[in-house]
């Protein structure tokens, strides 16, 4: 690659051919050669995708920056956009794993790693610009651009295996569309790890429903489905990850009900021991099983606070050493 072309194309051809036998090992290498290829309307220098049409590595190519008609980085990023359009069953919107991008300028070689966050790709240098010249900066620039194709393989295979893991996961049985909703009161109870509000949440017919939002460090979404099938847990309306490692949480309010007591514990011993060995059974643990976490109205019992509920032997409550 740091050979003089004359023509743009022919430095594209000769440069793919030399990546993709630089680049060309581990999960199955073969199928994620690196080609020049139409996007929609459009052709990249070079570009391949994994599962799904997921976009793992795009190359542009320049003979040199002078008079040039688009940044090369700017060019490849916009190529990503093309493919994160083009994705099967609409995944781009919502994709965050990284995109490799490398540009040969000349003898020059960058990397970058861009990712879709919302409607805007957001690009980091991986790299410093490094020379494929063996006399640049002493051999230096060489030394380093070998371990930078190195840790471009083993970025792109982790990658990979994380679009393969998200392929095969089965698909959630909670409601994955947004939920819209106005907090109108605020639990005095704030603890560091999570806050409790209630909202107003607007239904389709124009109702208003009234909902529990909860933003928590920790949650166990599964095991709160698993007692809401049972029939003993507030209907989850929405769960996200959030930014700052919290989550958000929206339920079904319960008013009216009161928390377990002697009484109530007597009535709904044999059902309550049927929902713990269910979900022990599935090899899930509540973590905070206590009398307030159990809320009562009548001939029904429902469970809540799952923030410390999980796989038995994952999780523990936070003042177990």
């Amino acid at each position: 690659m740091s050979a003089e072309y004359g023509d743009q194309d022919k430095r594209r051809d000769t440069g793919l051919g030399l990546l993709n036998d630089i680049v060309g090992s581990g999960h199955g290498a073969g199928r994620y050669t690196l080609t020049a290829a139409a996007i929609g309307r459009y052709r990249s220098d070079g570009h391949t995708v994994g599962l799904e049409g997921v976009p793992l590595t795009v190359v542009e190519f320049k003979n040199k920056l002078a008079n040039i008609t688009s940044d090369p980085c700017v060019e490849a990023v916009a190529y990503v956009t093309q493919l994160h359009i083009t994705m099967q069953n609409g995944l781009g919107q919502g994709w965050r794993l990284p995109c490799l991008v490398v540009t040969i300028v000349g003898h020059t070689v960058t990397f970058y790693a861009t990712v879709l966050l919302k409607t805007q790709h957001r690009v980091v240098s991986l790299t410093p610009t490094l020379s494929c010249l063996p006399s640049a900066s002493s051999g230096r620039d060489l030394d380093t651009l070998r371990l930078a194709f190195a840790a471009m393989i083993d970025l792109r295979n982790f990658i990979i295996a994380d679009i393969n893991r998200h392929s095969n996961d089965p698909p959630h049985g909670v409601p994955s569309e947004y939920v819209r909703f106005q907090i109108k009161e605020y639990f005095d109870t704030w603890q560091s790890h999570r806050g409790l509000y209630i909202a107003d949440m607007p239904k389709d017919t124009g109702s208003i429903s009234t909902i529990l939002v909860k933003f928590s460090r920790t949650y166990s979404v599964d095991l709160h489905d698993y007692c809401f099938r049972a029939g003993h847990a507030p209907k989850l309306l929405a769960y996200e990850a959030l930014p700052g490692g919290w989550y958000g949480i929206a339920m079904e309010f319960l008013p009216d009900t009161e928390c377990l007591d002697a009484t109530s514990a007597t009535r709904f011993e044999a059902e309550l021991t049927e929902l713990v060995n269910g979900f022990h059974q599935q090899g899930w643990v509540h973590g905070d099983l206590r009398d307030a976490n159990i809320r009562c109205r009548g001939d029904e019992f429902w469970v809540i606070d799952f923030d410390w509920g999980g796989k038995d032997g994952e999780v523990k409550y936070p003042a177990t050493p």
